[in-house]
């Protein structure tokens, strides 16, 4: 009978632990959340090139994508090149002087402008 209650204790103290705990992390919840969260992204954000000098790169949801410009396409673009002919970029779907030298170098226009061109880079 002693051990019964013993282990009845145990799992009352095991139970108040788990509540204490699971109070705490909802209380906190927020602060938890926040520091695994990625910033939050500001559409006014304008950032360097990584080749420097004045230049930003924004976020280009249409035509013309050229250097500058970061987005999906970009990406799309980035992976295209490197399947296609090894060109060995990162794919950080951000469109600089890599990528445009990659573009040239295999025959391709710098500046994309409408969707046969992108289409012509982006399939097999």
């Amino acid at each position: 009978m002693a051990k019964k209650k013993a282990k009845t204790g145990n799992k009352a103290v095991g139970f108040i632990l788990l509540l204490l705990i699971s109070g705490i992390i909802f209380w906190q919840r927020n602060n938890i959340i926040s520091k695994f969260r990625k910033a939050p992204v500001n559409e006014n954000d304008q950032r360097s090139l990584p080749s420097g000098g004045d230049s930003t790169y924004k976020e280009c949801k249409g035509f013309p994508i050229k250097q500058g410009c970061k987005g999906k396409a970009v990406s799309l673009i980035q992976r295209a090149l490197n399947l296609k002919h090894k060109s060995g970029l990162d794919v950080d779907s951000i469109f600089g002087p890599k990528t445009q030298a990659a573009l040239e170098e295999n025959g391709y226009v710098s500046v994309i402008t409408n969707k046969d061109q992108l289409r012509e880079v982006i399939t097999a």
